[in-house]
């Protein structure tokens, strides 16, 4: 019973702080081209823009916080996003070479690694490096 009134409870309490931030909420959105004879605007932030310039404007954005990415991560997480980094490239194992069937044949073929969104490729570069150590006769 108490905890049925509680859960009641915080889903008001949650509903109505979410009405009262929506006037501040800031929202993202892709437009159609359906009007082809209108000039097409699109959310970018806070502010509408032309939609031919958001991919420029968001570029612009990418750029001038790339060479600081590092510093803000350090500063958020006081470094321990490099122990978090480090651990999970520890916790892939070892990247040996795959024997790979080929036809008749096995041939020896690098684990292939996909990093999808991955801010300034440091992972993917623990990920070479460790490679490198596990292989040390390979290229």
């Amino acid at each position: 019973m108490m905890f049925s009134q509680t859960m009641k409870r915080a889903m008001r309490v949650a509903n109505t702080r979410t009405l009262m931030n929506q006037s501040r909420m800031m929202t993202f959105s892709s437009s159609s081209k359906a009007d082809e004879g209108k000039e097409q605007k699109i959310d970018f932030g806070f502010t509408t823009v032309d939609y031919e310039d958001k991919e420029k404007l968001v570029g612009g954005v990418f750029s001038n916080v790339a060479e600081q990415y590092d510093v803000m991560n350090d500063a958020m997480s006081l470094g321990v996003h490099r122990i978090w980094k480090n651990e999970f490239v520890d916790s892939i194992g070892n990247l040996r070479m795959r024997r790979v069937k080929e036809g008749d044949s096995f041939k020896d073929t690098p684990m292939r690694v996909l990093d999808v969104a991955g801010g300034t490729g440091d992972i993917s570069f623990r990920i070479l490096e460790k490679a490198k150590q596990d292989n040390p006769g390979s290229k």
